[in-house]
């Protein structure tokens, strides 16, 4: 009996390791993923498919192609794949943030030097 329940959690253990370590070397290989430029624009018209074909692993991006018929490996992939391209931002994007940051600098800067100049005044 004991025997029995000792070797199913050393299984249990088993899986939840090759998960990991299989859902890492996902996460891994989604360093390497890059959409084109249609498949781009194919995934701005419908950004909510996240079972879309654009996500999933091809030889391209994966090192070892026997992962590509793991169900964990290719879940995990496609899970990181589209959290990748969901968030990620065009150079306008961040060229707009920097925009405005240094406006608002400027803009403290100059209610300082205009505090300091007025209170010289008095």
């Amino acid at each position: 009996m004991f025997t029995m329940l000792a070797l199913a959690v050393s299984a249990g253990c088993a899986q939840t390791t090759h998960r990991d370590s299989v859902g890492r070397a996902a996460l891994d290989d989604v360093k390497n993923f890059k959409l084109s430029r249609e498949e781009r624009e194919r995934f701005k018209a419908d950004k909510d498919n996240y079972s879309s074909d654009l996500f999933k692993p091809t030889e391209r991006t994966t090192p070892d192609s026997r992962l590509l018929q793991d169900s964990v490996y290719v879940k995990a992939f496609r899970a990181a794949a589209y959290a990748r391209a969901r968030n990620k931002r065009s150079a306008g994007h961040y060229v707009l943030l920097g925009v405005g940051g240094y406006v608002v600098l400027s803009a403290v800067a100059t209610l300082v030097v205009l505090g300091v100049l007025f209170s010289s005044l008095k």
